[in-house]
C-alpha cells in the first residue's frame, strides 16, 4: 500500500497508474479519497483485482510522496 501511494503521489495530470494484486486494497481506498485521487478496481476472472489509480483534477501536485 506504501508503494502505491508513493507511485500514486507522482502521477501528472492525465496519467494513471495500473495495480495488479491478489486481494482488493479495501484499505488504500479511504487514503486515496481523503487525497484527492480517483479509482477504479475491477475483479480479474483469476481473482486478482486490477486498480487503475488517477490524479484527482482538482488535487494540485504537492511534490511530496505519501507515507
Amino acid at each position: 500500500m506504501e508503494k502505491a501511494l508513493q507511485l500514486a503521489a507522482d502521477l501528472l495530470p492525465g496519467q494513471h497508474l495500473h495495480m495488479l494484486i491478489h486481494r482488493e486494497p479495501f484499505p488504500l481506498y479511504e487514503l486515496l479519497d481523503g487525497m484527492g485521487y480517483r479509482h477504479d478496481t475491477q475483479a480479474q476472472p483469476n481473482g486478482d483485482y486490477l486498480v487503475v489509480i488517477e490524479r484527482g483534477a482538482s488535487r494540485p501536485r504537492s511534490g511530496k510522496s505519501a507515507t
